[in-house]
């Protein structure tokens, strides 16, 4: 990792995040919902999407046409992984088009979580249904809906407060917080 201040590390990823909250590309920023501590993923935490890929099993026999099995054909016994662009959350499973006998993998990192000897500085794999991911976007989102009910209650009982000072001493909005 670099050694760049956390808050332009942090601004860097969220540029790289968009504001797509159904495709989440490499190196952007998610959001997990579910605690898996063993794996050092806590819910309602942030981590960096570093590798998306689906890995199975080729399908056919592995053998070419000469009889010799080449190692890279299609077989059996033969494990595949293929790298994904972006994970799509707007489907169930992250990905539109997996491959019989494939699953979808992630590796997600946190400095504070993953920048440690357990976990050797890297980041650890698992599959989005495990940590139950949301994108960034969403997140925020419905912070700003629980903040902004709470934000409105104490605008008001500042501006009652205030009109109620006024009233009572004079003077304008600002006397009734500073006491001028």
């Amino acid at each position: 990792m670099t050694n760049e201040p956390p808050l332009t590390a942090f601004l860097d990823k969220m540029s790289k995040t968009g504001m797509d909250n159904t495709k989440i590309p490499k190196g952007g920023l998610v959001v997990a919902k579910y605690d898996l501590p063993q794996l050092g993923i806590f819910a309602d935490q942030t981590y960096e999407l570093q590798s998306i890929y689906m890995q199975g099993m080729k399908q056919g026999n592995g053998i070419a046409a000469d009889g010799k099995d080449d190692g890279e054909r299609q077989g059996g016994g033969i494990i595949d992984k293929i790298d994904l662009p972006e994970l799509d959350l707007s489907h169930p499973n992250g990905f539109s088009n997996i491959p019989p006998g494939y699953n979808l993998y992630i590796k997600l990192y946190s400095e504070m979580y993953h920048g440690n000897d357990a976990f050797r500085k890297q980041a650890v794999v698992t599959t989005p249904q495990e940590v139950g991911l949301v994108s960034m976007k969403d997140e925020v989102f419905d912070s700003v809906l629980v903040a902004l009910p709470i934000l409105s209650f104490w605008l008001g009982t500042c501006f009652t407060f205030s009109n109620w000072y006024t009233a009572k001493y004079g003077g304008s909005f600002l006397d009734a917080f500073f006491r001028t």
